[in-house]
């Protein structure tokens, strides 16, 4: 018989695999639960990066609604014959605010809100705009290993959030219709190279003989810089002039502007369109131009009603800051002893002339026309000294020697042409061979300027045409005193220090 035999033991092989298999769980548990956690910080981390950019959106958002709001409610108030004080934060600037709807993890939202206040200064009320942007971060209450991004993205922690917080500080400047010889927002059409367009500037008077303007020839040993803004074409004038200077520019908010070969000491601009008939302009070509041309609206002051005599009539004028006011159906000067002049106004007591009784506003409801002699028959004086402001509701004609005013200067008669209701069309003709001084700001007429006239100041319409020997001279003493037409951006900037 076999007997079986008893071998010795040896050590459980199953028992060391399964201490081996734990203690590489275990490191993989420690390697994972690392990586777990730096996946967990570099999650919140890119988080409150995100929700601190989207803070800085939502603090934009607040100066862009800023700037929707001054456009809208304030930009319509400078249309009036005295523009208010729009300093201080006032009860008609509340504080704005909303949100921003985020659908990414956890829906959070961005919230805004900006205070808007007004500071006065010499070229007009500017507005500051201080928004704060704040971004809920999405996940946990979790602050990097790095406590400095914390305090970089200005987090703020709750009882159950956490927060960036951003703001912007902006400030806003009026911005006054372009400093042009013509402004329009269609086409300009000129028919021909013996028309000029060029510059002077009328506040440049000579001290020994007063009447040497840039508007004139330059003669004698005591004239005057400027002529033409040409260099070449100053000098064979008379005047004194080192250098070119092209201040005489043309732009239209449209896509087409036919030169034809005019003389325009300046440039020529359009919206994203062409020009043509350029040979003869000595700036430039630019195709990025627009100005808003805000709308103009009847006037709401009290105007004083009055009837039109079919013979000579005198307005006469009050103070800066309480202009007299005449409101009319309509005007049309023309014919023997036909005049109508703008004068100073008395002396409380007497009959002597106030020199501070200067200025007049004059309310035409219907048309405009004119068509005389100069300081004759048929015509408007503006005496020296006074200022008028003509308001026009119907198509605007002036021919002949239509409007004589003796100031000189553009800034003391500017004629504003009230935007007409959608569909109806307005005109504004000019012809004759007069010179005619003054501003023409009728964003809703089209404009023909015909004859052989000089027309001294700015012309803004809806569209332009001229024809026959037309000389357009921007006056460059209007600058910063055109219209304001806008508040736009001139200041834009992020404050970095500690914010709510």
């Amino acid at each position: 018989m076999f007997q079986t035999m008893n071998l010795p033991s040896r050590p459980s092989q199953s028992g060391s695999a399964l201490l081996i298999s734990l203690f590489v769980i275990t490191i993989l548990s420690l390697l994972l639960g690392g990586v777990l956690i730096q996946i967990r910080v570099n999650a919140n981390t890119l988080n409150q990066a995100i929700s601190w950019q989207q803070a800085l959106v939502a603090a934009e958002a607040g100066v862009q609604q800023a700037a929707a709001q001054v456009q809208a409610q304030f930009v319509p108030l400078l249309n009036l014959n005295t523009p208010p004080d729009l300093t201080g934060t006032q009860s008609n600037i509340p504080a704005v605010s909303g949100t921003l709807t985020n659908s990414g993890e956890g829906n959070v939202s961005a919230t805004f809100g900006y205070v808007l206040s007004g500071t006065k200064g010499s070229k007009g009320t500017s507005f500051r705009v201080l928004s704060t942007g704040t971004a809920q971060v999405a996940g946990t209450k979790f602050v990097g290993h790095d406590g400095r991004d914390a305090v970089l993205r200005k987090l703020t922690f709750t009882s159950n959030a956490c927060f960036a917080t951003r703001q912007i500080e902006a400030w806003f400047a009026p911005d006054r219709s372009a400093e042009c010889g013509l402004v329009t927002n269609g086409t300009i059409s000129m028919n021909n190279h013996n028309i000029t367009v060029d510059s002077f500037d009328s506040s440049s008077y000579n001290n020994a003989d007063p009447t040497l303007r840039r508007s004139e020839p330059n003669k004698g040993p005591n004239a005057i810089i400027g002529y033409y803004n040409s260099k070449a074409i100053n000098n064979s004038n008379g005047g004194v002039m080192g250098q070119d200077y092209f201040y005489a520019d043309i732009g239209t908010n449209g896509q087409l502007i036919t030169a034809g070969g005019a003389y325009i000491y300046g440039d020529a601009m359009t919206n994203g369109g062409v020009a043509t008939g350029t040979v003869h302009v000595s700036g430039s070509i630019y195709n990025d131009f627009y100005q808003l041309l805000a709308p103009v609206k009847p006037p709401t002051e009290t105007f004083q009603a009055i009837t039109m005599p079919n013979k000579g009539t005198t307005l006469l004028g009050g103070t800066k800051d309480s202009p007299t006011r005449y409101k009319v159906d309509s005007v049309s000067v023309t014919g023997n002893n036909a005049k109508l002049t703008f004068d100073f106004g008395t002396v409380t007591s007497g009959t002597a002339t106030d020199p501070n009784k200067n200025y007049i506003e004059l309310y035409i409801t219907g048309n405009f026309n004119t068509k005389g002699g100069g300081n004759g028959d048929g015509s408007i004086v503006i005496n020296s000294g006074v200022n008028v402001k003509i308001y026009v509701g119907g198509n605007i004609g002036l021919g002949g020697n239509g409007i004589a005013n003796n100031n000189g200067s553009a800034s003391s008669l500017s004629i504003l042409g009230i935007t007409p209701p959608a569909g109806v069309i307005r005109t504004a003709d000019f012809g004759g061979t007069s010179t005619f001084y003054g501003t023409v700001y009728a964003p809703g007429y089209d404009i023909t300027l015909g004859g052989t006239p000089t027309y001294i100041g700015s012309m803004i319409g809806k569209s332009a045409t001229l024809v026959g020997n037309v000389a357009i001279r921007y006056d460059e003493a209007l600058n910063g005193k055109l219209p304001i037409s806008r508040y736009k951006i001139v200041s834009w900037f992020e404050n970095t220090k500690k914010v709510p």
